[in-house]
């Protein structure tokens, strides 16, 4: 197990010597290596089929090394990869790249909190770590949806330390027609290496007036089912519900019913701007998902006066925010 975040972002902070340790998930994958890189004059064990899955640089390198890989001792092509980042900020880009399933908000906001995420975001560019990038694309872009039209400047000074992340927020920017801001259907996505943990947000446009409604978001493929999030009203109470997609989509996958352990949240955007901590109301519930029975609900999730309270910021610029977090317990074979 990599060492906790708090642990890692503190060690490196105190400028520790780069070890293996600050990065690989495992310690016993030291032995495994098959390439190292010299990193400020400290020489890394890497693994190259884990990288070439990560970076398309670092893909094309391996394969034009071929063979002739060096065992035992840094390869001068493997190691400029790394160059002109910080100890701190190559040790964080290789932390994630090793564990992709941290490339989450938590673990961005921290980051960025230790001075180090505008220098991972460049690097992770030069090294075209796609998933990555997406993955800061979307955490940039809750941020920007969480703060509001009113503090983008203040973001995007922020910004402006990485051209990376300053073009990942213009990028947001131009989805503000008119001066209002148009975020997209689905962020924040994470999903852990092994598929079993799962999450997303969805932006819905809500009418803030009186009167019912329904809003359904776009389907996310995750973890090899299609889910999708509703709300709509039933009296004076809000319903929030998950689906896992079509029949022909389980059928597709050889699945007969989804066992899940779900925590829905209808963000406060007022209380999460400052992007370290989501906020707003929560329930959890478990139930089975199957082709009978795709969707899990939350019946009186809310009551449509708090929603639409102005002391709270769930409805912000007539949007609504919910999250879902899936936690897969059981899968049942068709």
């Amino acid at each position: 197990m990599s060492l906790p975040l708090e642990q890692f972002l503190g060690r490196i902070a105190a400028d520790t010597r780069p070890t293996p340790e600050l990065f690989l998930p495992n310690p016993s994958l030291i032995d495994m290596s098959d390439c190292f890189a010299t990193v400020h004059g400290t020489p890394l064990p890497l693994h190259s089929q884990i990288l070439s899955a990560q970076s398309g640089v670092l893909h094309g390198l391996f394969a034009s090394l071929g063979e002739g890989l060096p065992a035992g001792e840094a390869s001068p092509g493997i190691s400029a990869a790394f160059e002109g980042g910080t100890p701190g900020e190559v040790l964080c880009l290789l932390r994630l790249l090793y564990n992709p399933g941290e490339a989450h908000p938590y673990t961005f906001t921290a980051m960025s909190s230790a001075g180090v995420l505008p220098g991972i975001a460049r690097l992770a560019h030069l090294l075209d770590a796609a998933s990555l990038l997406r993955s800061l694309e979307s955490f940039v872009q809750g941020l920007a949806l969480r703060a509001g039209q009113t503090s983008m400047p203040h973001l995007l000074n922020a910004s402006l330390d990485s051209s990376i992340l300053a073009q990942i927020l213009v990028k947001t920017v131009q989805r503000m027609p008119g001066g209002v801001y148009d975020p997209p259907a689905i962020l924040d996505v994470v999903c852990n290496p092994y598929g079993t943990a799962l999450g997303f947000s969805t932006s819905l446009s809500i009418s803030p007036g009186i009167g019912g409604f329904r809003a359904v978001s776009p389907y996310v493929e995750i973890s090899g089912f299609n889910w999708e999030l509703t709300v709509r009203t039933e009296g004076s109470d809000l319903t929030v519900a998950l689906s896992i997609g079509t029949e022909d989509t389980l059928k597709t996958q050889g699945v007969k019913a989804v066992t899940i352990l779900c925590t829905a949240t209808v963000i406060d955007q007022k209380a999460s701007s400052s992007g370290a901590r989501i906020c707003g109301v929560r329930q959890e519930k478990a139930g089975t998902l199957s082709t009978t029975c795709p969707s899990l609900a939350w019946p009186e999730f809310m009551p449509l006066e708090q929603l639409r309270s102005s002391e709270h910021g769930f409805l912000q610029q007539g949007r609504l925010l919910v999250r879902a977090d899936v936690r897969i317990t059981e899968v049942e074979a068709a």
